[in-house]
């Protein structure tokens, strides 16, 4: 687990929830995709975030893609017949290309959202950004309701704490009510390589909303994360050390 790949204490990631009816819906292709509008994009990170829906299905849906990471597969393509360049600009010793490999190597991680609400709509559209320092006062009186009444359903959250979805995908679990956890590979990880590992802490305890919720009495249950991660990146994946823990607080 890598710089940004998380063991959290808290139940809130990029899976926002949806109920167990839903779960039964399966795509094959993108082809009844019906274009709305682009939410946002990202040329750093490689994304594209749309709205839209599916021809043959009732309810908004929105879409994910991003670019898969580079693996040496990809790479003896890249350097290959298999690939083509196109020269862009040349300088000195610079020479810039705009490479194409053969379309079975071009992937990317999509991930669907169905049937979405205005709720995620917001939550992904562009945006203007604010930084508020937020006092206790402030979060009792404004954030917290907000936790309460706004915030995303997190069945999934609990589908997975019960077994009831994605128990094979499953990597270590303490079972213990106060100070177990589950660890489950978060979205952004493709699961492939390890240099990419970003995995997610779900707590058995279901009474912390958020990071002001957190006292002395929970370093026990956040010290019993981080070691059971750290021996779990080492024993498992074979990374010597769990170079940071990341904590995610209420849904925005």
């Amino acid at each position: 687990m890598e710089k940004d790949k998380n063991v959290v204490a808290d139940a809130c990631s990029d899976k926002d929830g949806s109920s167990n009816e839903n779960t039964s819906i399966s795509f094959t292709d993108l082809s009844t995709f019906v274009l709305k509008r682009i939410l946002s994009e990202n040329s750093q990170k490689k994304t594209i975030i749309a709205e839209g829906s599916f021809s043959d299905q009732e309810g908004t849906a929105i879409l994910f893609l991003e670019k898969t990471p580079f693996n040496e597969e990809l790479l003896k393509c890249l350097c290959s017949t298999e690939s083509t360049l196109e020269e862009q600009l040349c300088n000195d010793i610079y020479r810039f290309y705009t490479c194409n490999p053969e379309l079975k190597y071009g992937g990317f991680k999509a991930t669907i959202i169905f049937p979405a609400t205005e709720k995620h709509v917001k939550k992904y559209e562009i945006q203007p950004l604010h930084l508020i320092e937020e006092t206790s006062k402030l979060y009792y009186e404004v954030t917290l309701p907000h936790i309460t009444s706004e915030s995303f359903n997190i069945q999934w959250v609990y589908n997975i704490l019960t077994h009831q979805q994605e128990q094979e995908s499953i990597v270590f679990e303490d079972p213990d009510p106060n100070l177990g956890f589950v660890l489950v590979p978060d979205l952004k990880w493709d699961k492939n390589q390890v240099s990419n590992l970003y995995l997610l802490a779900i707590i058995h305890r279901h009474n912390i909303k958020s990071l002001r919720d957190l006292t002395d009495e929970h370093l026990p249950l956040l010290k019993n994360i981080q070691e059971k991660g750290s021996l779990l990146s080492d024993s498992t994946f074979y990374l010597a050390n769990l170079v940071s823990c990341d904590m995610f607080c209420q849904e925005e």
